[in-house]
């Protein structure tokens, strides 16, 4: 008996040698080191396209495919292959799932948020309110001081589309350094928002100290070459420029309470206070304006609250004596941000598109 078992083994030792016999416990393992590989690859591009808008993936080398951000703004694919350590088994023998066949790429205006990446590295992070893929009017939108681009959700009426943007060290932006602040790094930003949207035509709307944002974007899009055309503007309760002869200036008392309390000790201690923005912010809205607000030539609508202790009518009509098509409203029994809730944002827009 022992004989004939020893015989046995080593006939199946020889055909194995040749080639005759597989080795089954071999081939399960090469079976699951491929099913792990598949799975693997097949992870790898999902996380892909939840990190970026979708990749791709090619069939046997599993390329996937990530935009990379040019100094043009213009996102382009660069691929880096993860191709498996062996030859993936043919499609008759897996039994894991397949990988996701190659996925298409996804319009932005169909988002509700995004960002765009700066040549100096910087994020400059938007969300989008209403249906910007079927709009008819697109605004942009700057928010004030200590807030953020959700200041203005919920304020698109039917038909527009507001791209609310968190501007340098707000929100999902990325901070920014008070010393490097700028107004001309604002329109930049706003011209690479439009680019990826491939916008021809804009509103603006702003709030507070996010006014004199959309003044110098205005004023730089004001000739055709430099940016896409400015439909209108609508100005809530807005700052103007300060540093101009004769120009009203904020209250002495908000001013050293913002300045000094706010800036000097709160937002130290306490970042949650506000966003690291501020510091910037405040810095940047006693600089003379890089653009003139008088070269502005669409319509500009500027409306103050009756109640408003920051930001008076003085102010208001001062920013309105410079440019050349502006009307002023007030609105009645509202204070500094009640007069800007998505209410009066819809009024705005509703009276710039008419």
């Amino acid at each position: 008996m022992r004989a004939r078992e020893r015989d046995a083994s080593s006939a199946r030792g020889g055909l194995r040698a040749r080639g005759g016999l597989r080795d089954t416990t071999k081939g399960r393992e090469s079976h699951d080191d491929d099913c792990r590989q598949l799975r693997a690859n097949s992870r790898a591009i999902q996380l892909a396209a939840t990190v970026w808008p979708p990749g791709r993936q090619d069939d046997e080398t599993a390329v996937i495919t990530h935009p990379v951000v040019e100094h043009d703004h213009v996102a382009k694919w660069s691929s880096t292959s993860h191709s498996p350590p062996h030859p993936l088994p043919p499609s008759s023998t897996m039994t894991s799932a397949p990988v996701p066949l190659a996925m298409e790429s996804v319009d932005p205006r169909s988002e509700t948020s995004g960002f765009i990446v700066r040549p100096d590295g910087r994020k400059v992070a938007y969300i989008i309110d209403g249906d910007l893929t079927n709009a008819k009017h697109v605004f942009l939108c700057f928010h004030g001081m200590m807030s953020n681009a959700k200041f203005f959700k919920g304020g698109a009426p039917d038909g527009c589309a507001y791209i609310s943007i968190d501007r340098m060290g707000y929100g999902k932006s990325s901070y920014v350094s008070p010393s490097k602040f700028s107004y001309s790094d604002v329109v930049d930003d706003a011209g690479a928002i439009v680019d990826k949207f491939s916008l021809t035509e804009v509103y603006l709307m702003a709030h507070s100290a996010g006014s004199p944002n959309a003044l110098n974007v205005a004023s730089a899009w004001s000739s055709p070459d430099n940016g896409p055309t400015v439909k209108g503007v609508g100005i809530l309760a807005g700052e103007t420029e300060y540093t101009v002869e004769g120009a009203p200036q904020t209250p002495g008392g908000v001013k050293c309470f913002m300045g000094g309390c706010v800036g000097g000790c709160c937002v130290p201690v306490c970042p949650c206070v506000c966003d690291w923005g501020f510091f910037g912010d405040w810095k940047l809205k006693f600089l003379e304006y890089p653009f003139k607000v008088e070269n502005i030539t669409c319509p500009v609508i500027l409306y103050y609250a009756e109640k408003d202790g920051i930001i008076d009518e003085k102010l208001t009509q001062f920013t309105a004596a410079r440019l050349k098509n502006a009307s002023v409203e007030m609105i009645p029994d509202t204070a500094h941000f009640t007069c800007a809730t998505p209410e009066f944002q819809k009024k705005m827009a509703a009276a710039l598109t008419k």
